[in-house]
Order: C-alpha cells, then structure tokens, then sequence
C-alpha cells in the first residue's frame, strides 16, 4: 500500500513498489497512526506527506499533479482500514452496532 502511493501502478510493478517502501516509510505509518488515534489531522498529513516525498506548496486536491497514483486521499483511507482491522481484532466479539459506532466516530471527512 505504501509503496503501491509512492510509485503507481502505471510507472512500477507491484514487487517495486513493496521495494520502494523504506523503513522511514514504515516509521511515518505508524507516527501517522498515532497521531490519527489523537485526532491530530496535521500530524497525520505531515507524516503521509511525508511518505510520498511531497510537501504541498498549493492545494492540488491532496494529489501531487506530476505523479499519477500518489494520493494522500488513499494513504487517509488505508490508515483508518487498517486502525478498524486494529479495532476489530480488539472488539471482534461485540456487537455490530459497536462498528457501526467506531466508523461513524473515525470516517467523518477526515
């Protein structure tokens, strides 16, 4: 996954984009993580920004326009998939509803 934002699949097969994927790579997911389970978007965004390499100097709708597949829009989605698997191997036995509950709490537009 991240990888697959760093490169795109038009410019990198799927083994170069797990490749690319660094250790800082990694370290940036998690702080991200981190900072997303505190409700720190800013800290989100600079540490998945981070990742791809880009610091947006203007608002390209979170897409860096000279990349294709690079998109913090997906790096957001894929880190509150991975925060729900987190939750759901944590809360598996509970009732549906509590789901229901966290991803109306975690997927408000942020």
């Amino acid at each position: 996954m991240i990888g697959h934002e760093k490169l795109g699949d038009r410019s990198a097969s799927v083994l170069e984009q797990i490749k690319a994927t660094t250790n800082a790579d990694i370290q940036h997911w998690y702080n991200a993580v981190v900072a997303d389970e505190k409700g720190d978007i800013m800290t989100r965004d600079s540490e998945l920004w981070a990742i791809l390499n880009f610091q947006p100097s203007v608002n390209f709708g979170d897409v860096d326009p000279n990349r294709v597949g690079n998109s913090i829009q997906d790096l957001r989605l894929n880190l509150k998939g991975y925060r729900f698997y987190l939750w759901i191997q944590e809360n598996g036995t509970r009732h549906p509803s509590w789901a229901a509950f966290w991803l109306t709490q975690n997927l408000q537009g942020k």
